[in-house]
């Protein structure tokens, strides 16, 4: 590597992780705001009466013996109903973030900036280790590479647990996906219960619980030991303008909304969902190779990068540039050719 090529990846650096820093920031902060109405329940919703409910986009008449009352709802502003006959039952959840959170003032503007910036902060963490790799950090700054490198991990795990807790289409069906294949690969028993996705019990406090608290103090905790900094990069003039506008663009994205899933029947018939980016190349190399095998390769993998400190020396130089170049193609392949 030229020096200007080295030069320019020192210069990134410290950028990459001012602005993680403040989108880690933006996230923590709105997440907790959404947690003020989010309800970590996937049992039926049911009225002060017991009546099961259903989210409504339009105007509903309901029939109380002789009197008709009127349920005002429209696409920008849901309301909850009594289901009837097919209507998909809502959940706890379910209801909690598309009725509560998106009726309160503010309410889906902060749950867009939680959603995209939570993956904004996983392709800066990604672009971040691309370059610790490139500067071969793990050589001069070890503690540095394995915190990133679990924070990184975090990000991917925060950010596929935050898409469970909507508790829709999306959420049933990838929870019985990952708890099916958890179930085959080395240590899945552990990882499922842990997440509370074991399958045939779903338990979203559970979910919520690693996904709001966990997560967060664990990211907290791994930039402890260079919060000084990271808090001055941070503080740089550009950076937290930055991440505040990046913050006002992305609150304008609708959040792709799935369909509601039926709190009492489940899923009835076959629906079709696209991974989520920040797991579909571990999803890819699941199906090809399959989920045991998958698993094996994948902590042989994550041991390897953690270990890497330690074991680079041992090696000819250009082994662990090798072991990152086949590391990163995996990933993209899996990223572009799977489903």
């Amino acid at each position: 590597m030229n020096e200007a090529v080295r030069s320019s990846l020192q210069k990134a650096r410290p950028t990459l992780v001012g602005l993680s820093a403040v989108v880690l920031a933006i996230v923590l902060f709105t997440g907790v705001l959404l947690s003020m109405w989010y309800v970590p329940s996937s049992d039926p919703f049911r009225s002060s009466d017991g009546t099961l409910q259903t989210i409504v986009t339009s105007r509903r008449l309901l029939q109380s013996g002789p009197f008709t009352d009127t349920i005002s709802a429209s696409v920008q502003k849901p309301q909850l109903a009594p289901a009837g006959v097919g209507e998909p039952v809502v959940s706890a959840a379910q209801s909690s973030i598309r009725v509560s959170i998106h009726n309160t003032p503010f309410g889906s503007t902060v749950r867009r900036i939680h959603h995209w910036m939570a993956d904004i902060l996983l392709g800066l963490l990604g672009a971040l280790m691309i370059v610790l790799g490139l500067l071969r950090t793990f050589e001069t700054e070890r503690s540095s590479w394995v915190r990133y490198l679990s924070l990184t991990a975090l990000a991917v795990a925060g950010g596929w647990t935050g898409r469970i807790l909507v508790d829709d289409v999306y959420a049933e069906i990838s929870r019985r996906v990952m708890g099916h294949e958890l179930s085959t690969a080395p240590l899945g028993g552990i990882i499922t219960s842990m997440l509370g996705i074991e399958p045939g019990a779903l338990l979203l406090a559970r979910t919520y619980s690693v996904h709001g608290f966990l997560l967060g103090v664990l990211g907290l905790l791994m930039i402890t030991p260079d919060v000084r900094r990271i808090l001055h990069d941070a503080s740089r003039p550009p950076f937290l303008s930055i991440g505040l506008l990046i913050a006002l663009a992305v609150s304008y994205i609708s959040v792709p909304d799935w369909g509601l899933r039926d709190a009492v029947r489940g899923l009835a018939g076959w629906e079709h969902v696209t991974p989520w980016w920040g797991i579909a190349p571990f999803r890819s190399w699941s199906l090809w190779l399959g989920s045991e095998l998958a698993g094996y390769v994948g902590i042989i993998i994550l041991l390897l990068l953690v270990t890497l400190p330690l074991w680079y020396r041992r090696m000819q130089r250009r082994t662990a540039a090798a072991f990152l170049a086949v590391l990163l193609g995996m990933l993209i392949i899996g990223l572009l050719f799977g489903n």
